[in-house]
């Protein structure tokens, strides 16, 4: 173990991580994984468990980023997920109808398109929220390459008890992943940290995670993809985001404009 190597993974609706974690473990770098620090607040374990973290002296935070509309997507079957397991219901439902599940699936979309994405700031909220108020991180005012695909960022100041001046964090494209994390968590560490392989089993499991599926059923998110209508307009307002803008490149962003134009009629 590399216990002078402290990572908490917090990442936009789960998207990888389990496979960051899971390969982050595997050569020997213990992390916790965590959807939001307001999971911080609902789960006692997990609290302290950062808390001992933060005593043993700074942390690299990990968030990842990818395709804008596939990160709505992913927010959908995660909020859907969630929905469920409060009710104490299997993620799937096998006796209902497919077309019922559907229904609710566009229900929680929209919610997130409209209500959470368009009208609220977007995912620039999301950061706002997670790293600027607690561990003052300014995401939006560090510059990005969509080239590298990843970025690492020291706080403006320390806001919080939760933060330290020497914490860092490594935002990291998931379509960059394998190229990046071991450069990224080299340069937040300040010294190599070797080797990072993928092994196959984790890339079947991260495949399946960032699309936003859940216990391998691929089918369903394809066939949710396939029920989906927007227009033009929509697309072009979705993309035409500070988040969009700030991890992708103009042409990334068109070519990721023309495909879901094309399957969202």
């Amino acid at each position: 173990m590399k216990s002078n190597l402290l990572v908490h993974v917090c990442t936009l609706s789960g998207m990888g991580t389990t496979y960051l974690s899971d390969t982050l473990r595997r050569h020997g770098i213990e992390n916790q994984p965590v959807h939001s620090h307001q999971d911080l607040e609902r789960k006692p374990i997990r609290a302290k468990t950062f808390r001992d973290m933060r005593e043993l002296g700074p942390v690299i935070f990990i968030s990842t980023v990818r395709d804008t509309l596939s990160t709505i997507i992913s927010q959908t079957f995660w909020r859907y997920s969630n929905e469920r397991l409060a009710k104490n219901l299997p993620w799937f439902d096998q006796v209902k109808p497919l077309s019922e599940h559907t229904m609710e699936w566009l229900e929680i979309f929209n919610g997130v398109l409209y209500n959470n994405f368009l009208n609220d700031g977007g995912f620039e909220s999301y950061f706002q929220r997670e790293f600027m108020e607690n561990f003052n991180f300014d995401v939006f005012a560090t510059p990005f390459s969509p080239e590298n695909g990843y970025a690492v960022l020291s706080p403006c100041s320390v806001k919080s008890e939760l933060g330290r001046i020497d914490d860092k964090l490594i935002l990291l494209r998931t379509d960059r992943i394998e190229s990046a994390l071991r450069v990224a968590l080299s340069e937040a560490h300040g010294e190599d940290v070797g080797e990072i392989s993928f092994p196959n089993e984790l890339r079947s499991a991260r495949d399946t995670s960032m699309k936003g599926a859940y216990n391998n059923d691929k089918e369903y998110y394809k066939y949710f993809v396939g029920q989906l209508s927007l227009s033009d307009s929509d697309i072009d307002g979705i993309y035409d985001r500070k988040y969009s803008r700030h991890f992708f490149a103009e042409s990334e962003i068109d070519t990721w404009k023309k495909h879901w134009k094309s399957v969202t009629r």
